[in-house]
C-alpha cells in the first residue's frame, strides 16, 4: 500500500514537472513571437546610433581628404576639393576654393542637383551658367511628348527643347522625318542613328517583330487572336495566351472575363 503511494506521488510530481515546462515553453514561444514580430525600442535606438555614427564617420573621413587637399599644390587645390564636396555631397566645401570662379561652379553643382532631385520648375534652370544650364533643361525636356511646353522658352533653350523632343517622337514612331526637324547636328545624327539600330515593331504594340515571331503571334497585328487585348498586353501584363482568345477555355474571352475582374488563366478572380 505504502508503495502504490509512493508511485502515484511521484507520477503527480512528473505531472506538474511536465506542465510547468510546457508552460514555460509557451511564455518563451510567446515573448520570441512579440520580439520578432517587430524591432524593440532598444533596437530601434541601436539602429538610429549606427545611422548617425557611420555619417559622423564619413564626415570626418571627407574633412581629412579635403584637408589633404589644402596641402597639395595651389593649382590642384580648388580640383581636389570640388571632387570632394561632389562626393561627399558636401556644398560647404565650396568656400574652401579660392578661386571665385571655381567656387561658383561648385556652388552651382549643389543648385543643378537641387532643381533635378526636387522636380521643380524647368525654368529654374535658366538662372544656371551656360555649363550647367543646357544639363538641367536637357533632364526636363527628354520627359516632354510633344513640342507645345517649348513654346514658354526662348532661342537657344526652345531650340533645344524641340530637337530632344522630335528625338522622341522619332523615336517612339519609329520615323526618321521628325531626325530631319532637329537643328543641332549631332543630335540629328543620334536621332537617325537611334532609328535604324531600333528593333522593328511593325503594328507598333510593343513587342518587336522577332519577338513575335518568337511568340507565334502576327507581327502586323496588335491583337492576334481579336479578343480585345494587345497582345504586349496578353504576354506582359495578363500571362494569357495571345493566341488563343479563350486562354482557360471556360466559354468566355481573354478580355470579358479581365473585365469583369474573374482570372482568364482559371478558375477565380483577379
Amino acid at each position: 500500500m505504502k508503495k502504490n503511494k509512493i508511485v502515484i506521488i511521484l507520477v503527480i510530481i512528473c505531472l506538474l514537472i511536465i506542465s510547468s515546462g510546457g508552460i514555460l515553453i509557451y511564455k518563451n514561444k510567446k515573448n520570441l513571437k512579440i520580439n520578432n514580430s517587430s524591432p524593440s525600442e532598444d533596437q530601434a535606438k541601436k539602429i538610429k546610433q549606427q545611422e548617425a555614427d557611420y555619417l559622423r564617420q564619413r564626415a570626418i573621413e571627407g574633412q581629412k581628404k579635403v584637408e589633404g587637399c589644402l596641402a597639395l599644390e595651389k593649382e590642384k587645390i580648388d580640383s581636389c576639393i570640388y571632387d570632394l564636396a561632389n562626393k561627399y555631397n558636401n556644398e560647404s566645401w565650396c568656400d574652401k576654393m579660392t578661386d571665385e570662379k571655381k567656387k561658383s561652379a561648385c556652388h552651382e553643382l549643389f543648385t543643378f542637383g537641387k532643381i533635378i532631385t526636387d522636380n521643380k520648375d524647368p525654368k529654374e534652370c535658366l538662372g544656371l551658367s551656360a555649363e550647367f544650364k543646357n544639363n538641367c533643361l536637357s533632364n526636363f525636356f527628354i520627359n516632354y511628348t510633344d513640342l507645345s511646353p517649348c513654346n514658354e522658352f526662348q532661342d537657344d533653350d526652345k531650340n533645344l527643347c524641340s530637337d530632344i523632343v522630335n528625338g522622341n517622337i522619332a523615336y517612339k514612331d519609329a520615323d526618321k522625318n521628325h531626325c530631319l526637324n532637329i537643328k543641332n547636328q549631332n543630335l540629328k545624327k543620334d536621332c537617325l542613328e537611334a532609328i535604324a539600330s531600333k528593333p522593328e515593331d511593325s503594328d507598333q504594340d510593343g513587342l518587336t517583330n522577332d519577338l513575335e515571331r518568337a511568340y507565334g503571334t502576327d507581327p502586323f497585328k496588335i491583337d492576334t487572336d481579336g479578343d480585345g487585348l494587345s497582345d504586349s498586353d496578353e504576354i506582359n501584363k495578363y500571362k494569357t495566351n495571345p493566341r488563343k482568345a479563350d486562354t482557360d477555355a471556360d466559354g468566355y474571352s481573354d478580355n470579358e472575363e479581365i473585365q469583369k475582374n474573374f482570372n482568364p488563366n482559371g478558375p477565380g478572380k483577379l
